[in-house]
């Protein structure tokens, strides 16, 4: 259940009794006064070295400051999907892996610089500062779920890049460019929206939208076949206070009545709505309330497109509809 995910997350202690979240909010508050770049990454290091000496908070000071300078580059993704990967020779797996490194450096100096980049750039400077603190990291490259036309998709494509961190004795999920924010309107253009929810997210949530593509970095145990399968979480279900239990699957049947949805620990005051892709008209939902959950009954659904979610104004979770 998400909201016991959270609930042990936000109330683990770091130091002087203060929890997580408590912690966490006071890094991101003093990360706001930090310069708005910096010379080095050596230099961007050193400040976080001079505030924190626990690794965690040094790296949520990291993963804030990056989250909330860089933008997301519209104009490198499409560059970037245009071209084919990039390669380079080596005759020995120590030369391999030097090159490797010295790429990230150079992916880690332009975005640090330029205060732009796709998932490889933002991925690639928080791995270097996590380095020069002497936090172990990693890169995973795998695929994502965050477009409507990804449900139901098998994760073939290696779209997205993301990492790992060892604190407190285990492996942390970090996605600063998901956590920067979003791409909106007939005309993309990238929004910061900083979602504070891609640290440290559990490894259950974090199967719902990312598949690596090395199975040992699949912590789960999820298949292909059962992330493709999954509906479409956006990022502010991580945020909502709230878990969705039913229904699971990437699709709803056309024309079925009764489907019941049941949402765990939903506030009394929320304002729940659905969205059909074909019409696109807006329709309020009534909720039936219960000691710890509500539940609500879906219209009938059109003979195709997609069903988005809303909790107080915002998307949550979309589904294909097929027969």
């Amino acid at each position: 259940m998400k909201k016991l995910f959270y609930f042990f997350l936000l109330t683990s202690v770091l130091s002087f009794g203060q929890s997580a979240d408590s912690l966490y909010a006071e890094v991101d508050t003093r990360v706001a006064n930090y310069p708005k770049s910096f010379s080095s990454v050596k230099a961007f290091a050193e400040r976080i070295q001079s505030d924190y000496k626990i690794p965690e908070l040094q790296a949520r000071a990291a993963f804030t400051w990056i989250s909330k300078n860089v933008a997301y580059d519209l104009n490198l993704m499409r560059t970037v999907k245009q071209k084919a990967p990039a390669s380079f020779s080596f005759r020995t797996e120590a030369e391999k892996l030097q090159k490797q490194r010295e790429r990230i450096t150079a992916d880690a100096v332009q975005t640090l610089k330029s205060k732009k980049g796709v998932c490889q750039g933002y991925s690639s400077l928080f791995y270097e500062v996590c380095d020069q603190l002497g936090i172990p990291a990693k890169m995973i490259p795998g695929a994502s779920k965050s477009m409507l036309t990804h449900i139901g998709k098998l994760p073939e494509d290696e779209d997205h890049v993301w990492n790992k961190i060892y604190i407190n004795d285990k492996w942390e999920l970090v996605d600063v460019t998901w956590a920067a924010g979003i791409i909106t309107g007939e005309k993309p253009k990238f929004e910061f929206r900083f979602n504070p929810a891609y640290f440290c997210t559990p490894a259950e949530l974090f199967a719902y939208t990312h598949f690596a593509t090395a199975e040992a970095e699949r912590e789960t145990g999820m298949t292909a076949r059962e992330f493709a399968d999954l509906p479409l979480y956006y990022g502010s279900y991580l945020l909502a206070n709230f878990d969705l239990e039913t229904p699971i699957t990437a699709f709803l049947k056309p024309r079925a009545n009764d489907i019941l949805l049941r949402l765990n620990f939903l506030p009394e005051n929320a304002k729940v709505g659905l969205r059909y892709s074909m019409g696109n008209e807006f329709i309020p939902l009534e909720l039936t309330y219960f000691d710890d959950y509500a539940t609500v009954t879906l219209p009938q659904t059109p003979t195709g497109g997609y069903a988005t979610l809303y909790i107080n104004g915002r998307s949550v979770v979309s589904w294909r509809i097929k027969n």
